[in-house]
This record gives structure tokens, C-alpha cells and sequence, in this order.
């Protein structure tokens, strides 16, 4: 039997989940997959694909950086360039 080990990804994404009050059953709805399935996803025993992350960046709008552990900014806009950032982006 494979050692469960909580990514950084896994981590995220489960506590933007309790974060936004959502059962791991309405994130297993709106991902397309099982709730047994999120439940070893959050659990670390098996990765949540690209797709599942992209779609987990919609969900919690959020980056894909910071559920990925590039960023420890979880606000959707700290992917972007600086120069995207000023105020006549806001």
C-alpha cells in the first residue's frame, strides 16, 4: 500500500476547500471525479492532474502558482507581471 504524503498542492487546495465551507463531495462534483477519488487527492496518496489544478484555480480564484507552492500569495492576480499590476489593471 503507497504511504500517503500531503503535497504542498494537496494542502492548498484542501484548505481553500474548508476555506469556502464546500464538502469534499461538491469539490469531487465540480472537478467530474468521485469522492473517494478527492478523498486520496487530499490525502496526498495520488496527484491531482493539471487539469484538476486548472480547474481548482477557477473554483478558488486563486493561481495555479500558489496551489503549485510557487507562490505563497493565494490571490489570482500574483501570477502576473508586475507591469500588469499597477492601477490601470484594477
Amino acid at each position: 500500500m503507497r504511504m500517503a504524503h500531503k503535497t504542498v498542492t494537496s494542502n492548498r487546495i484542501d484548505v481553500l476547500r474548508k476555506q469556502k465551507e464546500m464538502t469534499q463531495e461538491e469539490l469531487a462534483n465540480c472537478l467530474g471525479v468521485k469522492q473517494a477519488s478527492i478523498s486520496r487527492k487530499l490525502a496526498g496518496v495520488i496527484p491531482f492532474s493539471v487539469q484538476e489544478v486548472k480547474a481548482c484555480v477557477s473554483i478558488f480564484h486563486t493561481s495555479a502558482d500558489y496551489l503549485y507552492g510557487l507562490s505563497d500569495i493565494p490571490d489570482e492576480r500574483s501570477d502576473m507581471n508586475p507591469r500588469e499590476t499597477g492601477p490601470e489593471y484594477e
